[in-house]
């Protein structure tokens, strides 16, 4: 049985995307399906490559410019055509998000070869994520997906209830996955300072995490509690904060001693400083589609690590996160109320936090592990 998970992310850059559709390979390998990824990562020259014992390939060019970008958008469907016309029959298709004109052909080839056609949905953007609002083309074209485009013989796989439940209304067979760690990979060795409360957030911050709102809530700390805070901030450096995260310089003339920015490192890179970490945080618009259709990965990979995470509750996290447990759930995202939140961590003594961290581990253990998600995934593959 022949399997090919379609994306057009960068797989395998180690991105959120790219570890996902890897566990999604690996659960189909379980299956005993053969199985590739062809995605748009480094140029693989059109020839497989393994990582992490899963086969993958490469549909971008070798060159970078202007023309180069444009052709392997709208080229990614005759690449597609032309490889599956050399191959062997594909008995499941996995496509995660593709140029229109590709996820059509992967339609028409699903229905002609009688295969099993299932998307991976993870996110459903709100307009307010983009500068042009609802008139941004990305909103449009994922909007119009999300709509309308899903028809049967489509199948899905919805990251949150919330998809879950869209997905159920228009008729179509439809699990919940959430985002997945192979936590046996990650082994949760901590090496906190117990001199100093490390509070790390990695990632760009954008426009989808209230980012300016934690810088706000360090000034609000006193003097002395920021003296035994560090806020480390890995994916952009410090000028890029400037640049793109919104407050005052009087506000930053308070923090900039317990704030220190990476800038971007590998994902190897991210897991070493998380078990450096005594929490993650994590700030959303909750009230906002794309925070109830999506489901932050970084949660699942911080609890991996035994790295407890602060946070409001946005998507199903309030179906894994228990405050004082595993999390320090904040109130809202107001201000005043990530202060509260920050001061607690602050405030906590290693044992609570020791208490805090193994907790944070057994629930990635029991909730996250992609291997608990293998049976949901052959119940839909076999759906009539």
């Amino acid at each position: 049985m022949n399997a090919v998970i379609l994306t057009y992310s960068r797989f395998p850059n180690g991105d959120a995307g790219a570890v996902r559709q890897e566990l999604l390979a690996k659960l189909l390998i379980l299956q005993g399906y053969k199985t590739i990824v062809v995605g748009m990562g480094e140029s693989t020259h059109y020839k497989s490559r393994y990582y992490n014992g899963v086969e993958y390939l490469s549909f971008r060019g070798n060159k970078s410019s202007f023309f180069s970008r444009i052709s392997n958008y709208f080229g990614y469907a005759s690449r597609l055509r032309k490889w599956l016309s050399a191959r062997e029959r594909v008995d499941v298709m996995l496509v995660i998000d593709l140029p229109l004109n590709a996820m059509r052909y992967a339609e028409k080839y699903a229905k002609r070869e009688q295969a099993i056609l299932i998307h991976d949905s993870v996110e459903w953007y709100s307009a307010e994520e983009f500068k042009l609002h609802w008139i941004d083309p990305n909103y449009l074209l994922n909007h119009y997906k999300n709509s309308f485009f899903y028809q049967k013989p489509w199948k899905i796989i919805g990251i949150s209830s919330y998809l879950e439940r869209h997905f159920h209304r228009m008729g179509l067979d439809t699990i919940r996955i959430p985002a997945m760690m192979d936590t046996a990979s990650i082994r949760p060795g901590k090496r906190c300072d117990p001199q100093k409360t490390v509070i790390m957030y990695a990632g760009s911050p954008g426009r989808k995490d209230c980012f300016s709102q934690i810088v706000s809530a360090i000034g609000v700390l006193s003097e002395e509690e920021r003296t035994r805070l560090e806020f480390r901030v890995i994916g952009i450096t410090q000028a890029q904060m400037h640049d793109e995260v919104e407050f005052s310089n009087s506000n930053w003339e308070i923090v900039k001693n317990c704030v220190n920015c990476i800038g971007k490192v590998q994902r190897q890179e991210v897991l070493k400083n998380l078990e450096e970490a005594d929490f993650t945080v994590l700030i959303r618009m909750s009230e906002l589609r794309y925070a109830k259709a999506g489901f932050p990965t970084k949660v699942p990979e911080s609890l991996a690590t035994g790295t407890p995470v602060i946070c409001n509750l946005s998507s199903d996290l309030g179906m894994y996160l228990k405050d004082g447990e595993n999390a320090i759930i904040l109130k809202s995202r107001d201000v005043n109320d990530v202060a509260i939140g920050l001061r607690r961590a602050i405030h906590m003594s290693e044992a609570e936090k020791r208490k805090m961290q193994i907790a944070a581990r057994k629930t990635a253990e029991r909730c996250f592990d992609y291997k608990l998600y293998a049976e949901e995934l052959v119940g839909l593959i076999q759906a009539k």
